[in-house]
């Protein structure tokens, strides 16, 4: 996702239990070990910050450095085991017994204002075509196309 926003120099921590948080040490293991394992496998650097989870799970936090090479925190994956057991959550399994959920918390760009303050920094406003809110201007040659260049284009699927 960073990168076809041209965003490359992207980090990956692994933030782990705080001192205060919910649910048991044994989910708190698990979810931590899931997580490590899921960038193990993926190949993918990554350095732990101790206490840094959220209350209700550890979390894989994405800091990307932006053109002057500031890191920001964006996206966010949080594995929760602690809010289903909170309210009881459950779901029936093909075997036709009733299981706990693991809930995913996931924010791909993080909060949006944040994501749209760093990158319109990071792009100096130049957005990539695909994503410019202008992506052409018409220069006319002379003032005799003036008129013609000024005409409303033509819906899809009209003729001109």
């Amino acid at each position: 996702m960073y990168a076809a926003l041209g965003l490359t120099d992207v980090s990956i921590k692994l933030a782990t239990r705080p001192e205060k948080r919910a649910g048991t040490d044994e989910q708190w293991d698990t979810a931590e070990a899931v997580l490590a394992d899921a960038l193990k496998q993926k190949g993918l650097p990554f350095e732990v910050s101790p206490g840094e989870g959220a209350f209700y799970g550890p979390k894989l936090e994405f800091h990307v450095k932006d053109a002057i090479k500031r890191s920001w925190q964006l996206g966010t994956i949080q594995v929760d085991y602690a809010l289903p057991d909170r309210f009881e959550l459950e779901f029936v399994g093909e075997d036709g017994h009733g299981h706990r959920p693991v809930m995913l918390h996931r924010a791909i760009l993080g909060s949006l204002e944040r994501f749209l303050g760093v990158y319109i920094e990071h792009v100096a406003g130049a957005f990539p075509v695909w994503l410019a809110p202008e992506q052409v201007s018409l220069v006319t040659v002379s003032e005799k196309q003036v008129d013609y260049a000024r005409r409303p284009l033509p819906t899809c699927g009209a003729r001109a």
